[in-house]
């Protein structure tokens, strides 16, 4: 089996603004061993952002594209391995990878586990920090937004456990630990609106304040406000859980019983 889908699509605003727009391809196979292969190609244009300050002027978004691939073993098999990694980048630098390996085991026909390690490493050229009222900020109608670049690293394991006992009572658990740090740098705002351009504040405009976190002083004068925010960076760490009995005890009526556990921290 050999299946290839190609298509495109585009979107606007209320405005007229052109805001999306996409080229994409896939191919896919079946093999004769019963295994999958397939790729996926995205490329989308360079368009209008008028999201991305929040409620501010339009800017622009530089090009993407992406380029996946996934592959998956003989799903008859008592252990199955399947994998989807994936690559985006843009015209201005940005980039986003992912990989994942998801393994499921049938040790027998009414037992499976499954586990599935994930890693993600993003390199974001403009995340929205914060924005404030600054009246020499004239091209952007007295809005001044600030935003980083955001290089986030993020690693998980998603693991189930389905058991069926009889053909009236099962069980399904599952947990998921995950670790996401952010590192916020080059702190900048948009030279322009209509443009991705960007102008990055150097050390006489941003500095470390008391409290920790930043103080700016956009024109370099002494006389106008400055703006503090505070320190973006982040580390957090969560564990997901649940698991669920069922138990059909007569024909047509079900019971549930269902246990949730949701634990995070941060720094």
């Amino acid at each position: 089996y050999l299946g290839i889908t190609a298509g495109a699509q585009q979107q606007f605003n209320f405005d007229g603004d052109l805001n999306d727009r996409q080229y994409h391809l896939s191919v896919y196979s079946d093999l004769p061993n019963y295994w999958g292969v397939g790729t996926y190609l995205q490329h989308r244009p360079e368009v209008w952002d008028d999201r991305n300050t929040r409620g501010g002027v339009l800017v622009r978004r530089p090009a993407s594209y992406y380029a996946g691939v996934n592959l998956a073993t003989d799903g008859r098999k008592p252990v199955v391995v399947s994998t989807n990694p994936g690559h985006y980048w843009t015209a201005e630098g940005g980039y986003e990878t992912f990989a994942n390996l998801d393994v499921r085991f049938k040790p027998s026909s009414n037992v499976t586990l499954s586990v599935g390690p994930t890693y993600l490493h993003r390199l974001s050229t403009a995340q929205f920090v914060d924005r404030f009222d600054d009246p020499s900020a004239t091209q952007f109608f007295g809005q001044r937004a600030v935003f980083a670049a955001l290089e986030q690293t993020e690693v998980g394991m998603s693991t189930r456990i389905a058991w069926t006992f009889t053909p009236t009572l099962s069980l399904e658990v599952y947990a998921q630990p995950l670790v996401s740090v952010g590192d916020y740098r080059s702190f900048r705002e948009y030279a322009a609106p209509r443009t991705w351009r960007k102008h990055v504040f150097d050390a006489q405009q941003l500095t470390r304040n008391a409290d920790g976190g930043y103080t700016l002083d956009p024109d370099r004068n002494a006389a106008t406000e400055n703006f503090d925010f505070g320190d973006p960076d982040f580390h957090v760490r969560s564990l997901r859980g649940n698991a669920v009995v069922r138990w059909e005890w007569r024909p047509g009526s079900t019971l549930f019983f269902v246990w949730q556990q949701d634990r995070a921290g941060s720094g």
